[in-house]
């Protein structure tokens, strides 16, 4: 019987290390963009400085790893823009997250309640998501922070969502894709999503209508994401780990299947 050429615990090794080296030190692996990421990247580089964007970040802690930084690198490049950004949440756990929308702007040189403002979680689903595009301040009459929404600056002039450039929507429940297209169709602001992967079928038919410009899709779309803005996160460093794990597999593969015939041929000859 032949001997084992390799210890299997120098795959695992090899495994630990693919994935642990991009999250010390990104590489940056080039990422081929998609026609769903470049859409939604192409609108949100046409916003203006004093357009208002409609954030919101509808997820909880079990799909934030991919999530979140579809949310991070879109607020990045609203940053970028200069863009006033209004973050509110139609979801419980969903307000540790806009809360550090808030954060980063403002560490970027945002003004709360200037460049930036967060509205908190608005109860209901889809009846709160109704009441907010009709009268966005009679429904959030104070913001997170407490303060009345009518006396904040970024506020002014806002009745209802028509006053608003854009809606981005970061899901992975309800309200979704379906119950914004559905409250947004009186008022024909664009909309864009950045989507978990469960949510991409259904989300997909409101792009095809014509009822939203477009989607970021999952992790992928978030490294994407990044790749466009030249910003690595979170995403950029996954992917990257991804890629070099595969590496690892697609490796050992070939490396056991050259073995295997060697082993096999020095058996017909003994």
């Amino acid at each position: 019987m032949s001997k084992r050429p390799l210890d299997r615990r120098w795959l695992y090794l090899s495994l630990f290390f693919a994935v642990l080296i991009p999250l010390l030190r990104p590489i940056g692996l080039p990422i081929k963009v998609g026609a769903w990421t470049k859409t939604v990247y192409d609108f949100m580089d046409k916003i203006g400085p004093n357009d208002r964007v409609f954030f919101a970040s509808d997820y909880g802690p079990g799909t934030a790893a991919e999530n979140k930084p579809i949310g991070d690198a879109v607020a990045q490049h609203l940053m970028r823009k200069r863009a006033k950004i209004i973050t509110i949440t139609f979801t419980p756990e969903g307000t540790m997250y806009s809360r550090a929308i808030v954060d980063a702007c403002v560490a970027a040189g945002y003004a709360y309640g200037t460049d930036v403002v967060d509205l908190g979680y608005l109860p209901g689903g889809e009846v709160g998501l109704a009441a907010i595009f009709s009268n966005v301040k009679k429904a959030v009459p104070k913001d997170a922070r407490g303060t009345a929404t009518d006396t904040i600056p970024l506020l002014k002039g806002v009745e209802t969502i028509k006053d608003f450039k854009a809606i981005f929507q970061v899901a992975t429940g309800v309200p979704g894709p379906q119950e914004y297209v559905r409250q947004n169709g009186a008022y024909q602001v664009p909309l864009t999503f950045g989507m978990s992967m469960n949510m991409m079928t259904m989300a997909t038919a409101y792009v095809q209508a014509k009822q939203a410009v477009g989607i970021v899709p999952g992790l992928q779309g978030a490294a994407e994401y990044e790749s466009l803005t030249g910003k690595f996160g979170f995403a950029t460093i996954a992917m990257d780990s991804q890629s070099l794990a595969y590496v690892v597999y697609i490796a050992a593969m070939v490396m056991g299947n050259v073995y295997y015939f060697l082993d096999k041929r020095r058996g017909r000859s003994g």
